[in-house]
């Protein structure tokens, strides 16, 4: 019992919601009394031992005797009362979740909607006017906000309907064009997922998607549609994501569009396409443009200001990664510094936050050249396996730059690891790019490589044609060193 679904979604439940539940049991409205006879002292015994349920004191014996105390053991018979128990439970989640977010559209329209049924046509009207009324007061308008417009005038098509003269339209070209933005607006959110989803995974094979994803384009034609903040938003993040031979227009037109309608945009779908146009500017520094290099920190810096890059009060470890790789390729070793510091105890999205911070301010150490103690923050045991690559890529720098014995065992290592790992997690390119790294590092590190400026001319223009290799600046600093 102590691994049942039961005892699990009791854990779940924090000490409010687990008394509410209780109150919810003994209310006869939801609990019939045919359910609650074995209910009630199951929950009640169960209530004991909340929140630890420690399996000694929940074992089905024991339990047994607690809710059926003067019968003999039947198999199956308190198992059924735990599925009833649980039914309940599901039942409460749904009217808790329901009570917590407040009077919804969709209750007010279920008000509507039992108005109408009843002939009760002027609490009708009064009750649609209401729910119109707090429409046109929600600036924000996504998805959600356009389909409510249609459920609201699907309830006065079906009013108009009962007193069809045929001489009305029955409010049917509006709900039409309000299902039309809902279906626009889904199509085109879930579009730019999947193409995102696209761009960082295995490639996913889209070509029906994408020529269903063409026939949105007929709404440019239509100039009302064109008023809604989100559909153009969204448009141009799909000219973003297809890759146009327009893509900086696209980016930067995108950028525009989210400064000029920050204020109507729901903050989700705000910080869904800021965080979009970070990936694109960072894609585009890494692609060869290093103006994009200072435009992607100072995005990051600006929405990082505007409190746009929290999640839970904190940051995600991705983007406290993005931040600070580009500050100090940027020199802004201070500012990282204090950022590393201000932001330890607050990175979201992983239960190990001490090596998010550590792996980072390794990084920090390396580039103010303190490579002993870049060395000792870092593990070789990460979570993610971005940092597990990172770290050791970093490791390999470290002994480069310190000339360590070590280099070449580390670097063969390092090949082996990519290999083993490839299929799984990296893409083609990033498979590619480590694995040039690795073998330019130790082309450099190679004897004749030595006081040969030839050969040290001929690496450099190898790294430069390379389409894809990663640590790129780090290799052509080295290699003009070496100059």
């Amino acid at each position: 019992m102590f691994s049942s679904k039961l005892i699990k979604t009791l854990k779940a439940l924090n000490p409010n919601e687990f008394r509410q539940l209780g109150l919810f049991l003994k209310s006869p409205y939801f609990v019939s009394e045919r359910n609650g006879k074995n209910i009630i002292p199951l929950f009640e015994y169960l209530q004991t031992y909340y929140p630890v349920f420690e399996s000694k004191q929940i074992s089905k014996e024991v339990v047994y005797l607690h809710v059926f105390p003067d019968e003999k053991y039947i198999k199956g018979k308190l198992e059924k009362v735990m599925t009833a128990l649980l039914q309940e439970i599901r039942r409460f989640i749904i009217q808790y979740s329901k009570d917590q977010q407040g009077q919804t559209t969709q209750d007010m329209l279920a008000l509507a909607r039992f108005y109408r049924q009843k002939k009760m046509d002027r609490f009708f009207r009064r009750t649609l006017e209401q729910i119109r009324t707090a429409q046109e007061q929600n600036q924000k308008r996504d998805k959600d906000f356009f389909f409510n417009q249609y459920l609201i005038d699907k309830e006065w098509v079906e009013y108009e309907s009962f007193y069809n003269t045929r001489q009305k339209d029955l409010n049917l070209p509006s709900t039409l064009r309000n299902l039309d933005i809902f279906y626009i607006i889904a199509k085109q959110e879930y579009s730019s997922w999947l193409l995102s989803q696209d761009r960082h995974h295995a490639p996913l094979d889209l070509q029906d998607d994408l020529v269903d994803l063409e026939k949105l384009t007929r709404f440019r034609e239509r100039k009302d549609y064109l008023d809604v903040p989100l559909i153009i938003i969204y448009d141009q993040a799909l000219r973003l994501l297809q890759d146009s031979e327009q893509k900086e227009e696209a980016f930067k037109a995108l950028n525009q569009l989210l400064e000029q309608y920050q204020d109507r945009i729901p903050l989700e779908q705000l910080k869904a396409m800021q965080a979009l146009c970070r990936n694109y500017s960072v894609q585009f520094y890494n692609e060869g443009n290093r103006d994009y290099l200072q435009i992607s920190f100072d995005l990051y810096k600006k929405h990082l200001e505007e409190g746009f890059l929290y999640y839970n009060n904190g940051l995600l470890q991705s983007t406290i990664k993005n931040i600070v790789v580009l500050g100090l390729k940027l020199k802004e070793i201070d500012w990282v510094y204090q950022f590393l510091e201000k932001y330890k105890d607050r990175v979201v999205g992983t239960k190990h936050k001490k090596e998010v911070y550590h792996f980072n301010l390794a990084s920090y150490y390396f580039a103010i050249k303190a490579y002993d103690d870049a060395l000792q923050y870092l593990s070789e045991h990460y979570e993610d396996w971005y940092y597990q690559i990172a770290s050791r890529r970093l490791e390999i720098k470290i002994y480069y730059e310190t000339q360590s014995i070590l280099l070449d065992s580390k670097l063969e290592a390092y090949k082996i690891y990519i290999f083993r790992i490839a299929k799984s997690k990296l893409t083609a390119l990033q498979k590619k790019g480590n694995n040039n790294f690795a073998d330019m590092v130790r082309q450099i590190n190679a004897p004749k490589t030595i006081g040969n400026p030839v050969r040290i001319k001929r690496l450099i223009e190898r790294v430069k044609t390379k389409k894809v290799i990663a640590e790129e600046e780090w290799l052509l600093e080295k290699l003009n060193e070496l100059l």
